[in-house]
């Protein structure tokens, strides 16, 4: 859902800038002492405790232009504009960068960094070469942005793209290291994303699993650090469409979806297009409990206790780790035969 990203507080008299929830307000980063707190309490702290680094959430958008300019005026029926190319990649971005990397360095602990809005190679360069030590590696956003809507995520319809779309968006991330001194990552689910099987695969009973160790096979083949989301070793999948959209429980997902409504209160063809989106698409579908076991709650919790999001009823249907660690054909076993060839065969080893 699209708002304004500032917010009045009654308490200060004052307005503040959140670039996600009201909830979630942003830090004034050019405050040093603010800054320094962030690195002894949220880094210093933990590396004191033995963590080996850290994922950094939407790494590009600490610092802003100068003076908060409101974003150019691309869509003039919209009350509210895409300003992600404004607020992303700022002026003191390589300073603040500079900052954390020389904390993580003392304690020779990995860094990997979101970096959305940022289709500029050379701008991700700035951010991950060797030389400019900033960043480890960063995850780029191209291949997950396949098939999303170009005004707004949801605005689209699903497998609304070509087969040569996925391989132009992975060939641009691949491209990063050609050449270049930099480091890249292989990846295709997170927190943020829906389920790859149901998005760029089939998750009908008849190809699920071939979907999975297809995928397996693709991202497991690729250069750069792996990465593997909760879940997609075993091959997880959308809810079921059958789930009405009260069980949708993403904040994204929720205000999209109110909105659409009170913007078309009776035009029912316009909110069932926006459910096939959001069934296709939607955050929610990567954070259901991990499927453990085909027992209530898929195993996550007890079974008297509610988890945030009900299980996906997938898990009784096999796909869950206890049924198919018992299983050679399943997706999890696939995903460990994957693995150990990445590591031991030096032609399927990423190197720099």
């Amino acid at each position: 859902m699209q708002s304004s990203v500032w917010e009045w507080d009654e308490l200060t008299q004052e307005y503040y800038l959140h670039l996600f929830c009201p909830e979630q307000p942003d830090i004034n980063w050019e405050n040093e002492e603010a800054r320094k707190t962030i690195y002894q309490s949220a880094m210093i702290s933990w590396l004191d405790k033995g963590v080996d680094g850290f994922r950094i959430d939407t790494v590009n958008m600490y610092s802003k232009p100068v003076g908060l300019p409101d974003a150019p005026i691309k869509d003039p029926t919209a009350q509210w504009q895409d300003a992600g190319l404004v607020y992303c990649n700022g002026p003191r971005m390589d300073e603040y960068l500079g900052e954390m990397n020389a904390i993580l360095s003392h304690y020779n602990a990995m860094s990997v960094g979101e970096c959305p809005f940022t289709p500029d190679p050379a701008r991700i360069l700035g951010y991950v070469s060797e030389k400019e030590a900033r960043l480890n590696m960063v995850f780029q956003f191209d291949s997950v942005d396949v098939g999303i809507g170009s005004a707004h995520r949801y605005m689209t319809t699903p497998f609304n793209y070509t087969l040569a779309d996925v391989k132009s968006a992975i060939c641009r991330t691949q491209g990063l290291i050609d050449g270049t001194d930099a480091w890249t990552t292989s990846f295709i689910e997170n927190h943020d994303q829906p389920r790859s099987i149901s998005r760029f695969g089939n998750d009908s009973p008849q190809w699920r699993s071939r979907s999975g160790k297809m995928l397996a096979v693709l991202f497991a083949s690729l250069s750069g650090t792996l990465f593997v989301y909760q879940g997609q070793e075993i091959g997880m999948i959308n809810i079921p469409k059958e789930w009405p959209i009260e069980e949708y429980k993403d904040v994204d997902t929720i205000g999209y979806y109110a909105e659409v409504v009170r913007k078309n209160p009776n035009d029912t063809k316009t909110h069932d297009q926006t459910k096939a989106a959001l069934q296709h698409l939607a955050r929610d579908h990567a954070r259901t409990p991990m499927q453990w076991s085909s027992q209530t709650n898929a195993g996550f919790t007890s079974e008297s206790a509610t988890p945030w999001m009900r299980a996906n009823t997938s898990t009784q249907e096999g796909i869950n780790v206890a049924d198919e660690t018992n299983d050679h054909a399943s997706v999890l076993n696939f995903w460990r035969h994957m693995l150990q060839l990445r590591k031991t065969q030096s032609g399927a080893r990423p190197s720099r």
